[in-house]
């Protein structure tokens, strides 16, 4: 494997420069409710800013609204989530399009709720021999995982904005 730089793999930073300022609009963040997820790649690994405790972010590619047995959306208001796909220019977004943040502390007291995402994706805590397994080992299984994600917005800290974030994670009992 090689160290080399690959210029391709960076973003076009200058797309984002060249277009005019009126159609850089901030997007609406999806409607509360839940929705159908993916886990995309493995997490970061990254460290608070504040305190400098570690978390894993991890990347929840969204899919789907979750569906009742009638295939209806079961809590996600669908014109609010039109109107959030829409960007200012009026085009249209996938919500395969949206990818949304989870952290997950590492530490001994919240050690427990990572174990709990991880077994909600469907991953074991012992393997095929009955030994216990170690976080990691359940980590490197999660990439592609589905699970049901509950969206609930949060204001930011000067009020000025409403973020979207996962408030809680249910297993996928359809698969």
């Amino acid at each position: 494997m090689s160290d080399q730089y690959d210029s391709d793999q960076e973003p076009d930073y200058d797309d984002v420069y060249n277009v005019p300022v009126s159609q850089l609009t901030k997007r609406k963040p999806v409607p509360s409710g839940t929705y159908l997820g993916m886990v995309v790649g493995l997490p970061e690994e990254l460290q608070s800013p504040k305190k400098g405790t570690k978390f894993a972010q991890y990347t929840i590619q969204l899919l789907d609204t979750a569906k009742n047995d009638r295939g209806i959306n079961r809590d996600v208001d669908p014109d609010a989530l039109d109107e959030a796909l829409t960007r200012g220019d009026g085009e249209k977004q996938r919500l395969s399009d949206i990818t949304l943040r989870l952290r997950m502390w590492r530490t001994k007291d919240s050690g427990h709720r990572h174990v709990d995402f991880l077994k909600r994706l469907g991953i074991a805590e012992e393997n095929d021999d009955g030994s216990e397994r170690v976080l990691p080992e359940m980590i490197s299984e999660c990439p592609g995982r589905t699970a049901f994600f509950h969206v609930k917005h949060s204001p930011s800290f000067d009020g000025e904005n409403v973020y979207a974030e996962i408030d809680r994670v249910i297993k996928d009992t359809t698969k």
